[in-house]
């Protein structure tokens, strides 16, 4: 699982943490499996005080927001996320250009221009470009 940005301290970027532990592009999907997967992860995102004393309803409860997360960014439907849509706008959520990849991301840059969720799936499609170019 690839977190970017800095979920300790931005709320967009926790959102997009937490949306992107439901992978469509790599085999196992469900990134949150067990509470060990939740709490490995409440660890990676700066919050270790909420990792310690996770239990299994927490799992439901992150994966349920997890759900309306993505669809918040999938149809941009903003109905729980106002403080994120004041922020950064509407047009700042995305998803991954790098087909299969799912992932989601909110577009920070100042012209706009951001299309993958991470650098992996970017380079990937770099890579795709280049041998479309080369044959």
């Amino acid at each position: 699982m690839v977190i970017v940005g800095n979920p300790k301290d931005s709320a967009a970027d926790l959102a997009v943490a937490i949306a992107n532990t439901w992978d469509t592009f790599e085999a196992p999907y469900e990134r949150l499996a067990t509470l060990d997967d939740l709490r490995r992860f409440l660890d990676r995102v700066g919050r270790p005080e909420a990792a310690r004393v996770a239990r299994k309803r927490d799992l439901i409860e992150i994966r349920q927001l997890r759900a309306r997360l993505r669809r918040v960014f999938v149809a941009q439907d903003v109905a729980g996320l106002i403080d994120i849509v004041q922020a950064h706008g509407l047009a700042r959520f995305g998803t991954c250009s790098g087909p299969p990849c799912t992932g989601v991301f909110v577009d920070a840059t100042k012209n706009r221009s951001k299309r993958y969720c991470c650098h992996w799936c970017a380079d990937r499609e770099a890579q795709r470009r280049h041998r479309a170019r080369s044959t």
